[in-house]
């Protein structure tokens, strides 16, 4: 339902509770059904959510809230105000459009009980948001710059994923994004399972099982397609499941031995790396050598596939996490490694209450700290098998524990814009939302530039020394 009209002599009525509220028609972009939103962490107190209205960031505020009256979850209807930054507020029904002409452009006229009164909306609003940054188009200026210890090229980005029970990985500068098996695929004898959609793009789906002689296609159901460019087109190798993200040293990457690779298979794998979690090492595969079978780079090929099509279009990739039922992005340059969440860690005694523990990570002590509580979730439960998230902010290693790793998105720059400013907790946090379709749901962008105060990383840093002063007295 749009506004029909927007001139100051016609009036939006709506009802709010046990309020009806009447709203100049000019003041009003459109009227919609409640929409799908996201939960903004540390949003303001009456911010219910953030929705995509037409591939629009808009604030969904709850009237009822901003009026003193206890929100529900059951308003049908959001009303949508013209300006910047977008906002809409919630109402229970929209019951008409009259031509009164007593509502002031920019009020509300509130009725409870009989008793009326002119409510200002900047008055009603204030504190709640910000004005949005002017313009939405993110420049490749304006994103976080890679932390120090990922610009370290002594380091090879790897993501590791399981095939017959055995470990494998892909170097990350060959991976476009990593997403779920669709539910339709079925199994087959041999390496081609077909052509599938993945946002918005097709696919051709190839069993690396298959690929690689250890047997039939196998669709369980937990299966993860990683995309690769295979000569300018998608291609998304099936394996079993996909493990972690890691930045190896090269000191842990030997060559392969003779025997990993069969006469047919000749030099598929390149090379082994010890896996991080001290369980076995990993085969380390290339898409060059999937393919091709040729390991040489040359000057014309020196840039891997993934790299030659974001300079034709300016992409940027993420690692997609899960918080309860909260889909998160954090960009995977700024990203050391993902590792699986420890069956124990040690306390830190007068830690912040966001401090879950301290692991020690091949000989560092990394203090980690739990995305549920910083983001103001329900506690996880007891027997959550959360992944933790290693990364350097502001010079110090730290671990991000969430609920899980969804997936690796790689998502065109046109579909990254600006997150509305909100409070300073929101601010800190938030730096940009991810739209992949219009009327799809966002993801708030995690800015690792600004995740932790100066006063945060001033405590995790003294738990670092004193950490380092207890291995080492």
């Amino acid at each position: 339902m749009t506004a029909a009209a927007r001139s100051p002599e016609r009036t939006v009525n709506f009802r709010v509770g046990k309020a009806s509220v009447a709203i100049a028609a000019a003041d009003v972009a459109e009227i919609v059904r409640r929409p799908e939103m996201i939960r903004v962490p540390h949003g303001p107190s009456r911010l219910v959510g953030l929705a995509n209205l037409r591939g629009r960031a808009t604030l969904i505020f709850s009237l009822a809230g901003l009026l003193g009256q206890p929100h529900r979850e059951d308003e049908a209807w959001a009303v949508v105000l013209n300006g910047n930054p977008a906002l809409g507020l919630l109402a229970d029904s929209v019951e008409s459009m009259s031509d009164a002409a007593d509502v002031t452009p920019g009020t509300l006229d509130v009725t409870v009980a009989g008793e009326h009164r002119s409510v200002s909306l900047t008055d009603l609003l204030a504190g709640q948001a910000a004005a949005l940054p002017a313009g939405s188009a993110i420049r490749s200026a304006d994103l976080p710059q890679a932390a120090d210890m990922q610009r370290d090229e002594k380091r090879i980005g790897l993501l590791s994923f399981t095939l017959a029970g055995q470990n494998y990985a892909l170097p990350l500068a060959d991976i476009v994004e990593v997403a779920p098996l669709p539910a339709r695929v079925k199994a087959g004898r041999g390496a081609s399972l077909g052509r599938v959609t993945i946002r918005g793009r097709k696919v051709a789906l190839i069993s690396l099982r298959v690929l690689l002689g250890l047997g039939d296609a196998a669709v369980g159901g937990q299966e993860r397609v990683i995309v690769v460019d295979l000569d300018g087109e998608r291609t998304g190798l099936v394996v079993d499941g996909a493990r972690a993200i890691l930045r190896a040293p090269e000191t842990s990457v030997g060559a392969a031995p003779a025997l990993l690779n069969r006469e047919s298979d000749a030099a598929r794998i390149q090379s082994v790396v010890r896996m991080p979690d001290g369980r076995g090492v990993a085969s380390v595969l290339t898409v060059a050598s999937l393919f091709h079978g040729d390991v040489k780079e040359t000057e014309d090929t020196a840039a891997s596939p993934p790299e030659r099509a974001a300079a034709a279009e300016d992409t940027h990739r993420f690692v997609i996490f899960r918080i309860g039922g909260e889909d998160y992005g954090y960009p995977i340059e700024a990203i050391g490694e993902i590792v699986r969440q420890p069956e124990s860690m040690s306390r830190v005694p007068g830690a912040p209450d966001y401090v879950a523990g301290a692991v020690n990570l091949r000989g560092t002590v990394v203090p980690i700290l739990d995305q549920r509580r910083r983001f103001g979730a329900a506690p996880a439960d007891a027997d959550r098998d959360g992944r933790i998230l290693v990364v350097d902010v502001g010079g110090v290693r730290t671990g991000l524990l969430v609920d899980r790793v969804a997936a690796i998105r790689e998502i065109p720059a046109g579909q990254i814009g600006a997150a509305p400013e909100l409070s300073a907790g929101s601010r800190r946090l938030f730096d940009r939302v991810i739209t992949a379709q219009q009327d799809e749901h966002m993801i708030l962008v995690v800015d690792p530039d600004t995740l932790l105060s100066r006063a945060e990383l001033d405590q995790l840093a003294a738990i670092n020394a004193d950490a380092a002063e207890a291995a080492h007295p």
